[in-house]
């Protein structure tokens, strides 16, 4: 924000000093900030990068556009009756494809004679057509079988877990957020945080459990050197003095052979 200084007359005829607010940066980030709340910045730089892929996303846009509308005159200039039809769809919202097709194609066209170079083409068409056809008709009934099982799926989840109203709300707003954004293909660094997550979720507490049983093993041990301290009263076991011949070393307790292996393993989580 920036602050501009205006005068302005009073009552007595004396001027006095104002000062107004505006919002810094110009119309480029006024555009910016209200067509994309979601993408700030911290500094002019990252603005700049961020201006710079629109803009250069929006040209890639453009060019798109300019190649389809190039192929769209080619073909209208081969073909001008396409015009036609768009040009009485354009004026009767009620006409169908059907009637406009049949105001400008002759009717013939549409069932050449067998033998004809165009017989073999139509018939391939028709098949392809009613092949997509049925295809849309299957996917259409499998997307409505699917939204029936999972709103049993759904209500039966919430009843087991005992979701309040307030938390299946936030459910679906949550699910909302991420798949919406997803299939808007906006995929922001928070989206990809929070399904790293939840990728990780059960090697994380899997890890976690372990670490936890090695701290109790641990905590075993510990107890138990205590214990055989307090037992010699923390002196120096027999036949330690200089001079006398040491015997054999005892042979390892089994909390130690524990404790190596989990430091060998776990040593990283410290």
């Amino acid at each position: 924000m920036v602050a501009e200084v205006t005068t302005a007359a009073t009552d007595n005829g004396v001027a006095e000093a104002a000062e107004v607010t505006k919002p810094s940066g110009g119309r480029v980030k006024a555009f910016w900030a209200e067509k994309f709340p979601e993408k700030t910045y911290e500094s002019d730089d990252e603005f700049d990068g961020l201006l710079a892929d629109y803009l250069a996303e929006s040209d890639e846009k453009m060019r798109g556009h300019e190649t389809a509308e190039q192929a769209f005159r080619d073909v209208a200039k081969n073909h001008p009756e396409i015009l036609d039809m768009v040009e009485a769809l354009s004026d009767d919202p009620d006409m169908t494809l059907a009637e406009a097709l049949f105001r400008n194609v002759d009717e013939d066209e549409f069932f050449p004679e067998e033998g004809s170079p165009d017989f073999e083409r139509m018939r391939n068409a028709r098949k392809e057509r009613m092949g997509r056809r049925e295809a849309a008709k299957a996917r259409d009934k499998a997307l409505a079988d699917n939204l029936t099982a999972s709103e049993s799926v759904v209500r039966e989840w919430f009843e087991k877990n005992e979701m309040s109203d307030e938390d299946r709300k936030a459910l679906g707003d949550l699910i909302d957020k991420h798949l919406g954004a997803y299939m808007e293909n906006r995929i922001a660094p928070e989206t990809l945080d929070f399904y790293r997550r939840a990728m990780r979720y059960e090697g994380d507490v899997a890890d976690a459990r372990e670490i936890g049983e090695i701290k109790g093993k641990n905590a075993k041990v510990d107890a138990e050197r205590q214990r055989r301290r307090e037992e010699t009263d923390g002196l120096p076991s027999a036949g330690s003095a200089a001079g006398i011949k040491q015997s054999e070393p005892a042979p390892k307790e089994w909390y130690d052979d524990i404790e190596e292996r989990a430091n060998s393993r776990l040593g990283w989580f410290k």
